[in-house]
Formats: structure tokens, C-alpha cells, sequence
């Protein structure tokens, strides 16, 4: 970014009335600027030839276009490329050009200064950024730039650059103060910008390479064969598969050989990344080619998927061979279907066992998005303009990753509205708390004297957590360890791969999955948009009535001291200070084994109906009342 730290002396004759403004070198601004604009955001070799009003001044960009872009057919300077080193420097000469002393720190920022009358004045900063997108426009940083530097030189060359003065008027006091000029060309690269799902993300670095941790160690992949593919199209009347692999991980993206009219592909090709973090995940994704021989329309005709493996590295045993087939299962608008198996080959190999023990210990993201967040919309822009810069540069290559298939891998689309997911979320909720419900089931049958044998061993555990409540936390720990020891022998052989049932591919219904691959917006009309309307709104009005209910609980507890119900609110203070008396003089110990042994007593000892705590609860008033 090109910054003009300008630490204003307001000068005379400069936007005054007056409106002398002649004498500030139009040829200059004009012809000058255009040419270095050509110059720096230019990428092609054409011969530029700019009328101007100075004689025998003929501006010729033809030598400087190739040398400021990494790429040969379009505009690309990315930070610290050998194209933005060359850029720095070509700016550096117009700044010192312009009459201001340049450097260039540990960064690669190119500062620009002129030092004003008073070094203590307030700074004015004019600039842009160095760096560009991928297939750039010519404007993309450059203008703010030339801008910067173009209104220095014109200063100089009025001969006013050192004598910023005008007057300011205050009564009949006549105040003038001084300033100095600051240009910079930075690039703050502290973030890590998203082209992936979240929950999938191959990597967690930021956009510097000067803030990368180092590696912990490296990732094969084998791409062995896949087996009982599908066919996927006809050809001379009978049904063929050309399949090809693409594999994802960080910024390095591979894709196989094209296996021509096989249903058992082989390729046995292998693969290396290097690994920054055990969290990441690598995917593998397998299509159908279908621009062989002049297949089709290159703009219309699509490689269709055939399915897709994640593996997450921290599933994987450090420096272990895993050689295991993988279904490939797809979710299609008329269904789940199996298309396959693939048979891959993974190793994680790790150069250092502290390093990656360290890692678990550090911020998944880059620093910057702790100190600065950027907020979830700033994300999902960022999140769209990368996958899109991304394809843009895949479909370059050759053979092309086209962008059907670069959204496939990148899970395009992930966060848009899906009953199937939306219930399959809601049951892994379920599964969560399915641990906490078994143990309030446990506690039940304890309470109802079920077992008597297990309640009375329950009251002795108990007495002694209570006697010795230093013990506690201990035997938590050693539990968690014994019981980690004994699922040891029953780890997981091979990484996780997708679930169908989990998935509730298998139960869903042809109008939830029409709905799920519509659209956005919908390209449905009529009863279909009405009647999915209608179960959204019934969806929505249940899960309005969860949280009605978690907020009327919320606003019962405030209802407490608010006096909103003077009755209520004169029972809990009461009821506060006798506690408090009681707490004082009894010992909490006993209070707690009160406590344990009266909600453990026998069932004779028990009425089946909510006790007074809680029905003095459930009659505290709420804001509900007062909602329209």
C-alpha cells in the first residue's frame, strides 16, 4: 500500500480563491501519470504512444509492462512475488524522482518521506497498495500510487514543495504551521483468507509467508486405483467412465492422469505436502472427463463429480502406512448412490514430535484475527472472492481444474439452508447430550432405590467425596485415564469416512432433496415455493418457541429481586436472609450431606410432584406478558 504521510504546513496559493491551480505542471500530472500507470498496471507488451503538451515528449511504455507481473497472459503481483520486488523498486526511483529519501524495511514496505518545517506536525497519508488480485485491472493499486507520487513531483516542480504556507485566520492572529510528506507501499498479509468450508479447512496460515510457523512434518498421498465405477456417459452407444482424481491440501492442488474407458481405473501416482498443522484436512475428489475427443462444449459441459474423501490428519498414527478403500457416495437430486471405492494410500510422517505436541497448544488462526476480528460478513465476502480468484487461476492450468469441480472440492454452497443437514445437526446436538441424559437416567433409578445394593455404594461414594472433597478432583482425572487406557484397544483401525445413515442420505425425501439442490435464489414457482415456505415457518416456529422458553426461564431468575410480584420478591429476600443464617452457623458439610441424602431417599419417603422450589419457580412473572 502506497501511503503519503503528509504533515501539513497548508500552503499559500494553493486552492485559494483565487483558484490558482495553472501552475502545477498539467503535462506533468497528465502524461507522466498515464505512462506510469500503463506502466505498473500493464501486463502485456503494446507500444503506448500519449500526446503532450510538452515538445518532443513522446511517452513509449513498451519495455516495462512483462517485467511487473508474475503471470504472461493477465496482471498478478502478489506479496513479496519477484514481480512486486521489481515493482517496489520501479516505484522507489519515481519516489526519489519526486524529491523524497526512500528505503525499504524488513517487510518489503517502500517508505517515501519529506521532512516539513515542523517534524511534530500532524501526518497526512495518501497511498494505495503494491500488490494485485489474480487477473487484475490496470487501476488495482497503481492509481492511488502514481496519484501519491505525481503530487509531490508537481510540488517540487512548482518549487513549493519546501514552502507549504497559507494563511489561517483567527481574529486578527495569523497562525502557520508546517508539515512533512510520508509515502509507504505495504501489505498487511496477518490474515488467512478462507476458500474453504470451515469445518474442512486444509490450512490455517496467514497470507505472509513471513508469519508461517514451520512444518511439523510431511503428508503422502497415494492414489492407488478405484473399483466398480459407474458409467458416467454413452459412447458408441454403451456406457464408459474416464476418471480422473483431484486431491486438495493447503495451496498445492494436484490432479491424476485421465484414465480413458475404465470402470477399474489404475494410477498409482504419489504425492507429497508439507503439513503446518495436525488439524487440517486433506480431500480427495474423484470426476468423470468429459472433454476427451472434442466431448462436448467446453463452456457448457461439466465433468460430473463421482465422489469425494476427507481425511483429517490428527485421525492419523505418526509415520503409519494406511492403505484402505474409500466409498465414493453422492448425493444426487434423485438420491444417495454409491458410484464406487477408491483405494488410497496416506502417511503422516512427522519431523518432530514437540513441534506438533506445540502446535495443539497454539491459536488456530493467525493472530490478527484475534486482535482485529473480522466480522462473519467480512469472512463470507472474502470466503466468495477467493473461491472465485481460485478458479480463475485452476482454470488456467493444463490440463484445467474447472470450476465445477474447484467448487466441489471447496464445498460451495456448504452454509446454504439443507433440512437433511439441518436434522442431522439437531441429532449430533442429541448424541452430545445423549451422555448427560443416561447420567440424570443413572441418578433416577439411584433415587428410586431400583438397585439397593448400588444406591447404598452410592451414599458411601458419596460420603466420602463429601469428607474428603480434596479427593476430588483426582479421581476425576484418574477415571478420564482409565478410561481412555481401555478404549485404546478399541481405537479406530483406518480414518473415518463418510456416513451415509448419519448423513440421513438414506431417509431423506425427493422433495427435501429437490429443495436442497434448488437454487439461490429459487428457481421455483408457485405450490413448491409455498409449501416449502410453510415447513420453514413451521421449523422456524418451533425453534422460536425453544427460545421463548430458555428467555422466560432467563427473565424468572431477574424476577426474583425486580419486584415485579411483591409477594414473590418479599418471600426471596426473606427466604435470603434466613439462608444466610443458617449457612453462618451451620457447617456447609452437613448442609451438603442433607442435601444429597434427602434427594436420594427412599421411593416411601417420596411424593411424585414438583417440589416447592419449583412450583414457587414457575410463578414468577416474565416479559412475555407484555409481547404483542
Amino acid at each position: 500500500m502506497a501511503l503519503v504521510d503528509w504533515k501539513w504546513d497548508p500552503i499559500e496559493g494553493i486552492g485559494d480563491a483565487e483558484g490558482r491551480r495553472d501552475d502545477l505542471y498539467k503535462e506533468l500530472l497528465r502524461d507522466e501519470a498515464v505512462a506510469r500507470l500503463y506502466e505498473l498496471g500493464k501486463y502485456e507488451k503494446t507500444k503506448i504512444i500519449l500526446a503532450s503538451s510538452v515538445p518532443n515528449h513522446i511517452t513509449d511504455t513498451n519495455t516495462f509492462h512483462a517485467n511487473v507481473s508474475d503471470a504472461g497472459g493477465y496482471l498478478e503481483r502478489t506479496f513479496m512475488s519477484p514481480a512486486s520486488i521489481r515493482a517496489g523498486n520501479l516505484i522507489r526511483g519515481w519516489m526519489e524522482d519526486a524529491g523524497l529519501r526512500t528505503w525499504v524495511d524488513c517487510m518489503g514496505n517502500v517508505h517515501g518521506r519529506f521532512e516539513g518545517k515542523n517534524a511534530s506536525a500532524r501526518t497526512l497519508l495518501i497511498g494505495s497498495h503494491l500488490d494485485t488480485v489474480v487477473d487484475a485491472g490496470m487501476f488495482d493499486g497503481s492509481l492511488g500510487i502514481i496519484s501519491a507520487v505525481s503530487a509531490v513531483k508537481a510540488l517540487k516542480s512548482n518549487e513549493k514543495l519546501g514552502e507549504l504556507r497559507r494563511p489561517v485566520e483567527d481574529g486578527k492572529k495569523e497562525v502557520k504551521f508546517a508539515g512533512r510528506l510520508h509515502m509507504r507501499v505495504s501489505l498487511d498479509g496477518g490474515y488467512h483468507v478462507f476458500d474453504e468450508s470451515i469445518h474442512y479447512i486444509s490450512d490455517y496460515r496467514a497470507s505472509a509467508k513471513l508469519l508461517w510457523t514451520p512444518t511439523i512434518g510431511v503428508l503422502e498421498l497415494g492414489i492407488l486405483n478405484a473399483n466398480g465405477l459407474l458409467p458416467m456417459k454413452s459412447r458408441d452407444g454403451r456406457g464408459t467412465t474416464d476418471a480422473y482424481c483431484v486431491a486438495k491440501y493447503g495451496h498445492k492442488w494436484i490432479r491424476t492422469r485421465t484414465i480413458v474407458d475404465s470402470f477399474a481405473p489404475q494410477w498409482n501416482e504419489q504425492y507429497t505436502w508439507e503439513v503446518y498443522d495436525p488439524y487440517t484436512v486433506i480431500t480427495i475428489g474423484v470426476f468423470d472427463n468429459c472433454h476427451l475427443q472434442g466431448g462436448g462444449n467446453p463452456a457448457t459441459t461439466k465433468d460430473p463429480r463421482i465422489g469425494k474423501v476427507r481425511i483429517r490428519l490428527s485421525t492419523l498414527e505418526t509415520d503409519r502406512i494406511y492403505t484402505h478403500s474409500y466409498p465414493l457416495i453422492v448425493l444426487q437430486p434423485n438420491g444417495v448412490k454409491k458410484m464406487g471405492e477408491i483405494q488410497l494410500a496416506v502417511r503422516f510422517t512427522c519431523s518432530s514430535m514437540f513441534d506438533m505436541l506445540q502446535a495443539y497448544m497454539q491459536p488456530l488462526l493467525p493472530t490478527m484475527h484475534y486482535v482485529q476480528p473480522l466480522s462473519v460478513y467480512q469472512l463470507d465476502s472474502l470466503r466468495h472472492q477467493a473461491t472465485h480468484i481460485v478458479s480463475l487461476q485452476l482454470a488456467r492450468n493444463e490440463p484445467p481444474l474447472r470450476k465445477e469441480v474447484v467448487e466441489y472440492m471447496l464445498d460451495v454452497g456448504s452454509h446454504m439452508w439443507s433440512l437433511r443437514r439441518g436434522r442431522t445437526n439437531f441429532e449430533r446436538l442429541l448424541t452430545f447430550f445423549k451422555g448427560i441424559v443416561g447420567a440424570w437416567k443413572w441418578f433416577d433409578k439411584i433415587r428410586k432405590w431400583k438397585s439397593p445394593v448400588a444406591t447404598i455404594l452410592t451414599h458411601v461414594l458419596f460420603l466420602l467425596l463429601v469428607f474428603f472433597p480434596h479427593r476430588v478432583l483426582p479421581v476425576v482425572f484418574l477415571w478420564c485415564f482409565v478410561v481412555g487406557i481401555v478404549g485404546y484397544r478399541r481405537r479406530p483401525r483406518h480414518p473415518p469416512q463418510i456416513d451415509i445413515k448419519m448423513s440421513n442420505a438414506e431417509s431423506v425425501q425427493g422433495d427435501e432433496l429437490d429443495e436442497e439442490f434448488d437454487t439461490f435464489p429459487s428457481s421455483k414457482k408457485g405450490d413448491v415455493l409455498r409449501m416449502r415456505y410453510d415447513r420453514l415457518r413451521g421449523i422456524a416456529g418451533r425453534m422460536m418457541t425453544v427460545l421463548g422458553d430458555l428467555a422466560t426461564q432467563g427473565e424468572r431468575v431477574q424476577s426474583l429481586l425486580s419486584w415485579r410480584d411483591p409477594r414473590a420478591t418479599s418471600v426471596f429476600i426473606i427466604f435470603s436472609l434466613v439462608a444466610c443464617i443458617l449457612l453462618s452457623l451451620i457447617p456447609l458439610r452437613t448442609l451438603i450431606i442433607a442435601h444429597g441424602f434427602y434427594a436420594m431417599r427412599h421411593p416411601r419417603l417420596r411424593i411424585d410432584i414438583p417440589s416447592i422450589p419449583k412450583n414457587f419457580f414457575r410463578r414468577l412473572p416474565t416479559r412475555a406478558d407484555s409481547m404483542l
